[in-house]
């Protein structure tokens, strides 16, 4: 059976006017072959050219473009002195070596796209040089310039457009590893297993000598996952901005949400860094906010408290929207078991844990009024209302709980904080019945309107 046949190479198409058989090729390859015995010279001129203007990017980017220039220079010469003019041929290995070590520095290719452009230009000037030795003026000649330049400039697109494609190849494969090792960092630091503080920040390129504020994303949408973690850098980027800080470190998470953290040169407000995240969310987005804190103990604290709040939120069935660790903190804790908290709210509140708007207003004020110390016009203020519906609110909902207000405050405000924070319907579903656990108070009546 006859083998698959091998691509012929592809040779530069001859560009118009230059006349089939004419003496162009052969002139052209014998120019070629004579500069390209000796390419050094001409590499040296390409060098100083490039340093004639000052480089975009660091003297040892620059050291590496100009070892690729000599390499440039012959391939550039292979194509004018090969008769048929091939444009195939892979990208130099010194140059493919430069461009792997342009994108594991983050550095882009312009100065060696701008190398190779100049090299072309030289190659260019030289042969047309040589060309004029070895013709005299005529149409050979004009035929001469006419096939060099049309196989430069396509042998230099061929060279450039391969050099892109490379460096975008390299630099996700770098950037791959990258967030393998920073991944890695990660999750030492917050296992507890990294206390270099200094090494870690190196690692991380994270100031963990800063107040560190600490934050999980999340997407509830059912788009691409990439996508969706793509679209939390705005919000996260908004956190970090509010905070003070350059950009956030953020990291994929386990279970699909956004990790965040950012260094706040002072300790920030966290009202203001949940203003900005919900200035910022998307529809079906979710931020979850630990406490500032400083170093190393910041970074992994604040981050288990964001997702304990992201956890309370979850079990309140808030499935979008901002969430602060500062205030579920007390809630986070009474839910480590939800069964019991459940028991705890009904007996606690009683008949005030029954479901209904009503009832809801009920506990709301009474626990508004608890937080101002017992005062009707401060929790008027909070609650937006008059000052006598607070305190008959409070009156009415005093009459529902088994035991006086004033009999375990701390107890009371436990309960309306898990009431309010995860929602009854939580709570109901994890416990028993309401009614076969709530004490009645005798002489009370049970209306809450």
């Amino acid at each position: 059976m006859a083998g698959t046949a091998r691509p012929e190479p592809h040779p530069a198409s001859p560009p118009a006017g230059v006349r089939a058989g004419g003496r162009a090729p052969a002139l052209l390859a014998e120019v070629a072959t004579g500069i390209r015995g000796a390419p050094g010279a001409l590499a040296e001129e390409v060098a100083a050219e490039l340093a004639a203007v000052p480089p975009a990017s660091d003297a040892g980017v620059q050291a590496l473009v100009e070892r690729g220039t000599v390499a440039v220079v012959a391939q550039l010469l292979d194509v004018l002195a090969d008769p048929a003019g091939s444009l195939d041929g892979d990208t130099p290995e010194d140059v493919r070596a430069i461009v792997a070590a342009l994108a594991r520095t983050g550095e882009p290719p312009s100065e060696l796209i701008r190398a190779c452009r100049v090299a072309q230009h030289a190659v260019w000037r030289e042969v047309m040089e040589q060309a004029t030795r070895h013709a005299e003026p005529g149409p050979a000649l004009v035929d001469v310039v006419e096939l060099v330049s049309a196989r430069l400039f396509a042998r230099t697109d061929v060279v450039v457009d391969k050099l892109l494609t490379e460096w975008s190849a390299e630099r996700d494969r770098a950037a791959g590893d990258t967030a393998a090792r920073r991944a890695a960092v990660v999750h030492r630091l917050l296992a507890g297993q990294e206390t270099g503080a200094h090494q870690a920040a190196a690692a991380l390129d994270f100031p963990l000598d800063r107040t560190v504020c600490a934050a999980v994303l999340w997407d509830t949408g059912d788009g691409e996952p990439q996508a969706a973690l793509a679209a939390l850098q705005r919000p996260a980027e908004a956190i970090a901005r509010a905070a003070g800080a350059p950009a956030p470190l953020t990291l994929p998470g386990d279970d699909g949400a956004l990790w965040a953290w950012a260094g706040a040169p002072a300790p920030p407000d966290l009202g203001a860094l949940a203003a900005a995240a919900e200035a910022a969310l998307r529809e079906g987005q979710g931020v979850a906010l630990g406490m500032p804190a400083a170093g190393l103990a910041g970074f992994r604290v604040g981050h288990v408290e964001a997702c304990e709040a992201r956890r309370v939120a979850e079990l309140a069935g808030r499935e979008a929207g901002v969430v602060r660790y500062d205030q579920v903190e007390a809630v986070s804790l009474l839910a480590e078991d939800l069964e019991r908290l459940a028991r705890f709210v009904h007996r606690t509140l009683g008949d005030l844990a029954a479901p209904g708007e009503a009832t809801t207003r009920l506990r709301r004020t009474l626990r508004a009024w608890l937080a101002t110390g017992g005062s009707a016009p401060a929790a008027a203020v909070r609650l937006g209302v008059h000052k006598n519906t607070v305190l008959y609110r409070v009156h009415r909902a005093d009459g529902l709980l088994p035991r006086p207000i004033d009999a375990d405050r701390l107890r009371l405000e436990l309960a309306l904080a898990a009431a309010e924070e995860l929602g009854l319907d939580t709570l109901h579903a994890a416990g028993p019945p309401r009614a076969a656990i709530a004490p009645r108070r005798a002489g009370r009546r049970r209306r809450a309107d």
